[in-house]
């Protein structure tokens, strides 16, 4: 959520910025355009580096991976 709240801050100071003094820094739009693909694709890629290391099995010798935290909590709290 946090990274969605700074995506909106940086379009908001973008849109003023161009409003009031009627251009944006180049450098700095290319900044919020590989921001904003980083915060929509980051979930799939975690998905996809997770699943290609392994990281999907509850062992005690290896990590879960992030992705896959959420459904080991609620198998053990509904103990299937």
């Amino acid at each position: 959520m946090g990274n969605v709240i700074l995506q909106i801050l940086f379009i908001l100071v973008s849109w003023f910025s161009q409003v009031l003094l009627g251009t944006f820094p180049l450098i700095f739009s290319k900044f919020i355009l590989a921001f904003s693909l980083w915060v929509v694709l980051d979930p799939y890629i975690i998905v996809i580096v997770d699943a290609a290391l392994g990281r999907f099995n509850k062992s005690a010798t290896e990590p879960i991976g992030d992705a896959f935290k959420l459904y080991w909590h609620f198998y053990d709290v509904d103990g299937l």
